[in-house]
């Protein structure tokens, strides 16, 4: 395309519509309009022309929302060099590329390492605005939202805890920054130290949130799911925790259709619910349609498939268990019984596929723990196609 041959108006109307489309939560139509506006502008400009490089950051971005992380990595990899190069490594593009990308690396399974760049990141703001700059105070949330994302939320609290205390001190206690701050530090400390407290407190945020946002807002439902959440697993009411997540369930459905990673991490709650109640047979259900979905929206190696699948060995573990221990007690033998030993076989086999895809993460990320617990509660066994 030349120069002279197009309107940049059309063109920014249509970042307008990809932008409009991230915040919805519409991410896949995201990603193929920056994908369409960073060939059209990179044919214009080059790949280094300034709104070239700008429509290649929203594309990583997207991507990563999109939690399609390697193809993040890679993209904002590359335009970190070139942002160096042309603009230098103190530009705030360039910091923010280092930012882009450091959330890319951490919310894809290498949260440690995530957090590295971060720090670094972090000083450089430090020296060149000073640490009540905002952007100085955005790296270090962006640190305690790679400890929360990780399952290390206890150490999310505390630095929530003090840039809370920061930001009010600077930008005042109704600041919008200072309120997002706040609510991730309700929600981090319910989640770290689950108990009336700081659980009455997480029910108080969503009230609030009911009244001005709406139930069908997605930052709401965010809230309510992780309310539902800690209801079924740290109150110990899975049963009111259940009827809670299938109000999360539908309406995540309808916001961003049945197969996206929130709704799919919804319904996977609910399952775990329906597994504490006892009712094995929905829960391996549930399970299965989910990463039926997950296969279907190319994230059955994504973290969220990972954790469907990591959900399923368990219903049907739990669903054995209780078989055993109803059927025959602890006389049973798996080679007189057909069908607990396939349901074993299955469990065990779907357990060697999810150890052997999670691999790559960090080896304290949450996930990649629980892979390796359920080894051992499990004593599945990798080399022995014998059941037990």
């Amino acid at each position: 395309m030349q120069e002279d041959n197009f309107d940049s108006t059309v063109l920014d109307e249509m970042c307008f519509e990809a932008q409009r489309a991230q915040e919805e939560g519409n991410i896949e139509i995201a990603i193929d309009l920056f994908s369409r506006l960073t060939e059209i502008w990179g044919e214009v400009e080059g790949a280094t022309g300034p709104k070239t490089m700008v429509m290649r950051g929203f594309l990583g971005r997207a991507l990563t929302d999109g939690r399609r992380y390697e193809a993040a990595e890679t993209e904002l990899a590359a335009l970190l060099i070139d942002r160096e190069s042309v603009l230098g490594p103190d530009d705030e593009q360039t910091l923010v590329t280092r930012g882009n990308l450091a959330r890319a690396i951490a919310f894809g399974g290498r949260p440690e390492e995530g957090i590295h760049i971060t720090r670094m990141l972090l000083a450089d703001r430090e020296r060149i605005y000073g640490a009540d700059d905002p952007r100085t105070m955005n790296a270090r949330g962006q640190i305690a939202e790679f400890y929360a994302d990780a399952g290390s939320d206890a150490r999310a609290a505390a630095l929530f805890g003090e840039l809370v205390a920061d930001r009010e001190r600077v930008l005042g206690s109704t600041h919008r920054d200072t309120e997002r701050t706040r609510q991730n530090f309700i929600i981090a400390s319910a989640k770290s130290n689950p108990n009336a407290e700081t659980i009455g407190a997480l029910r108080e945020l969503f009230d609030q949130e009911v009244a001005y946002e709406g139930l069908s807002n997605p930052g709401v439902i965010n809230t309510y799911a992780i309310l539902a959440n800690l209801t079924a697993f740290s109150l110990g009411e899975p049963l009111e925790g259940l009827g809670m997540l299938t109000v999360v369930v539908a309406e995540r459905t309808k916001l961003f259709g049945p197969g996206s990673p929130l709704t799919l991490a919804s319904r996977r709650g609910r399952a775990r619910c329906l597994i504490l109640i006892g009712q094995f047979d929905d829960a391996v259900s549930e399970l299965e349609d989910s990463c039926v979905y997950a296969d279907e929206e190319s994230i059955a190696n994504d973290l969220e498939g990972l954790a469907l699948r990591m959900d399923l060995v368990w219903a049907r573990m739990a669903r054995l268990e209780a078989y055993i221990e109803e059927s025959v007690g602890e006389e049973f033998d798996y080679g007189e019984d057909d069908w607990a030993t396939v349901e074993f076989l299955q469990a065990r086999s779907d357990w060697i596929s999810l150890e052997e895809d999670s691999r790559w993460l960090e080896p304290e990320h949450g996930l990649r723990r629980e892979t390796l617990r359920m080894k051992e509660e499990y004593e599945f066994n990798e080399e022995s196609e014998e059941s037990p």
